[in-house]
């Protein structure tokens, strides 16, 4: 059960970091910026987050 909590843990941990990069891209109507609007940096911080994300995400089903 341990390792169940140490993942959720991790997740939320990575999703609020997630949420928190991808606010910066917010336009005043509540969408998001487009990509070719973003440099090739932004493009690819936002990539290594969610490339984190995904794989602790794929944790998830190891320890349910």
């Amino acid at each position: 059960m341990r390792d169940h909590f140490e993942v959720t843990e991790k997740l939320d941990a990575e999703f609020s970091e997630f949420e928190v990069l991808m606010s910066k891209y917010k336009t005043c109507d509540q969408s998001y910026m487009s990509c070719d609007t973003l440099s090739t940096d932004q493009i690819r911080e936002i990539s290594t987050k969610l490339t984190a994300l995904s794989e602790t995400m794929s944790k998830i089903a190891d320890v349910l």
